[in-house]
């Protein structure tokens, strides 16, 4: 099994490339499709919180380094 972060969305950086997918986005008739990365599944790993004790920033953190891009 591999994982690596993935909330922030930069799949770049994800040294397990079977865990990400690019997909292809159809836009309006006049434009080029465009073309975004995602993770095949995705999974929060950190302990339960409640929201309400925290920051929006300190959720946006607890969320970055406890969500991963998971595959078997």
């Amino acid at each position: 099994m591999g994982n690596c972060i993935c909330y922030d969305g930069d799949f770049d950086k994800c040294p397990f490339v079977d865990a990400v997918q690019t997909v292809e986005i159809k836009g309006f008739k006049d434009e080029k499709p465009e073309c975004v990365k995602r993770c095949e599944y995705q999974l929060y790993v950190g302990s339960p919180f409640i929201i309400s004790n925290f920051t929006i920033e300190e959720v946006d953190q607890i969320m970055k380094e406890n969500t991963l891009c998971t595959y078997i």
